[in-house]
């Protein structure tokens, strides 16, 4: 697998989808599965800016942080690695045009899942609760499937789920 990752023109393997849907937990998990590295998206976002996601939307807005995620979307393209990408990433298409050298998965999980496993006091898009996930859910969904080469249903778990991915990865390296 390792090999198939390495010697491919789709350097990374890239996830998107809603807050909360499992890119990151995911994405670690088939990093450590391939042996690759992983990059979350969000942490380097809170690691360059020096303050996290919910200090970034307070002092520079919801703009100010898109700004952010275009550079760490340019800076993620050019990696070898599994990509936990942020929920809005689609927002833009220049971000999509930069990460879609990689294999694009919609990690596909539905909001009530999303409520009753994550705490959403950290994320500011989901201050407006389980009506604002929802109401992310249907402004980005058609986004998120515009830009995949392959979508995942997560509703049964991360061993599931990664099984599943993997699964997806060896049919599309």
């Amino acid at each position: 697998m390792r090999t198939l990752l390495y010697n491919t023109s789709m350097k990374n393997i890239v996830l998107i989808g809603l807050p909360g849907c499992g890119k990151t937990t995911l994405g670690r998990l088939t990093a450590l599965a391939l042996g690759c590295e992983f990059f979350d998206m969000d942490e380097y976002i809170e690691i360059q800016a020096g303050m996290t996601v919910a200090e970034i939307f307070a002092r520079r807005g919801e703009s100010g942080f898109r700004d952010l995620e275009t550079r760490a979307a340019a800076y993620a393209a050019g990696l070898a690695a599994v990509v936990a990408a942020g929920g809005g990433v689609v927002l833009r298409e220049i971000n999509m045009r930069a990460l879609s050298g990689g294999l694009v998965i919609f990690i596909d999980r539905p909001p009530e899942k999303i409520m009753n496993d994550i705490n959403i006091s950290p994320r500011p898009l989901l201050s407006g609760g389980a009506q604002r996930l929802y109401d992310l859910d249907r402004e980005r969904r058609p986004l998120y499937e515009r830009y995949a080469h392959a979508v995942l249903r997560n509703d049964n778990g991360p061993d599931g789920a990664l099984d599943q991915l993997l699964v997806i990865v060896r049919k599309n390296l």
